[in-house]
């Protein structure tokens, strides 16, 4: 008997209840699980014949992501979202971080876990490479300084502040400056302004600072904290 039918644009689906269930002793299990086995082949094959150039650019996607500490985000509700805890499992089992996040709860804070207090550092398109550091800027003729915060990382990052917290004021001998450093909380959607050209995420303990004025500033960010304080210089760097 038919008890409903569905139209899609690529496929139709109906389901059909049998009106009597045959009898344990007349089932060939050995047939049937053959039978489940060639459903199941048939259905990977079909996948990989659609598998295309789109997969190398997602996997590419995935890559880039991690080497900059990021994260890996399933969005999924239901039963997708089921599926998705699945993968992030195996994909974290791997090394690489995941997370599910529930497109309904995410209005609701979830998103936090998403930049779980990471720490942005950036490189300058003029820098070689292995050179990280963090946002820096110029104050204007009479702007305060808070706001050369925000406007110095809606610039670079396309970040909008939410926390600004002064850490201290140091000095850099190599340019003759004071250079006053402010912890950030920030939030948005990260995009590189055009003197940057990549950036990566730590997790506060994984810092090390290098030994001149921002480097300081971060040591002792990170001292207020409880955490340990190594130093280290940038690679090339010439005094």
């Amino acid at each position: 008997m038919e008890v409903g039918a569905w139209s899609f644009p690529s496929a139709r689906f109906g389901i059909e209840l049998a009106t009597r269930w045959p009898h344990p002793a007349q089932v060939n299990h050995l047939v049937r699980a053959r039978k489940v086995f060639d459903i199941e082949l048939a259905a990977l094959k079909a996948v990989r014949a659609h598998l295309d150039g789109a997969f190398s650019e997602a996997v590419d996607v995935i890559v880039q992501v991690l080497a900059k500490r990021g994260k890996i985000i399933i969005v999924g509700i239901g039963k997708s979202g089921n599926v998705g805890q699945k993968i992030a499992a195996t994909l974290t089992s791997t090394g690489s971080t995941s997370i599910v996040l529930n497109s309904v709860d995410a209005l609701h804070g979830d998103l936090g876990v998403v930049n779980d207090g990471d720490i942005i550092l950036a490189r300058n398109v003029n820098w070689p490479d292995g050179w990280f550091a963090l946002i820096t800027g110029y104050l204007e003729a009479g702007e305060e300084p808070t706001a050369a915060v925000e406007r110095e990382l809606k610039e670079e990052l396309n970040l909008d502040a939410v926390e600004i917290h002064p850490i201290g004021n140091y000095i850099f001998e190599r340019k003759n400056e004071v250079m006053l450093c402010y912890h950030v909380v920030a939030a948005g959607e990260l995009r590189l302004g055009p003197e940057l050209c990549d950036y990566r995420r730590y997790k506060p303990h994984e810092l090390k600072p290098w030994p001149r004025a921002t480097g300081f500033a971060v040591a002792d960010w990170m001292r207020a904290r409880g955490l340990e304080v190594e130093f280290v210089d940038f690679p090339s760097y010439k005094t």
